[in-house]
């Protein structure tokens, strides 16, 4: 098994997806298979990362103070060095959960009864996920980010599936929505 890293493609694809997603959808997914895609994820992954770690070293000491402000407490220790550990460990975790999102993401469309293997439904999540990947370090743009997620998985969703846009749009809506009770009743049930 090769996993390869074609950097030119990834950063094609990224502006393909976020300026033009229909497009992107409708004609590549069937074309990319399981290791392309998770070449992809783990490049953004790595990319923001790495943009998390800047934040985190120049902005974060810059706008601390006004931390409680917004209810938040400050971070005790953002050295470089101690953030590492837990910075390179989210990193594999999250490589590993790529696999458990696009299985999951897999049986709800089964679910929905929607035609696809792992490869297709693993394709969808991962490129729709690009705002995330690439945007999630920076504060409340992030929200902004998961949004045009949730957009552009409907968007993947009714192109890769051949599906209505109503009955895309629900498919992740109601995703969500069972994500959100489920985080829920864990929160609670570990409290």
């Amino acid at each position: 098994m090769e996993f390869t890293f074609n950097i030119s493609k990834i950063n094609k694809d990224v502006k393909r997806v976020l300026a033009s997603p229909r497009k992107f959808f409708s004609s590549n997914i069937s074309k990319i298979d399981w290791k392309e895609a998770v070449s992809y994820f783990v490049v953004l992954s790595f990319v923001g990362l790495l943009l998390t770690l800047i934040y985190l070293q120049f902005m974060y000491p810059l706008l601390v103070q006004y931390l409680p402000g917004f209810g938040l407490e400050p971070i005790e220790d953002t050295t470089l060095i101690s953030l590492l550990p837990y910075a390179l460990f989210s990193f594999v975790m999250g490589i590993a959960f790529s696999f458990f999102w696009g299985l999951a993401f897999w049986a709800w469309t089964r679910l929905f009864k929607l035609d696809g293997d792992f490869q297709k439904a693993y394709s969808t999540i991962t490129y729709a996920k690009t705002p995330t990947y690439i945007l999630s370090w920076v504060p409340f743009v992030n929200i902004l980010a998961w949004v045009y997620s949730l957009y552009l998985l409907t968007v993947g969703v009714e192109q890769n599936y051949s599906t209505k846009k109503s009955k895309a749009a629900f498919l992740v809506i109601s995703g969500v929505i069972v994500l959100f009770l489920l985080s829920s009743l864990t929160v609670t049930f570990f409290q």
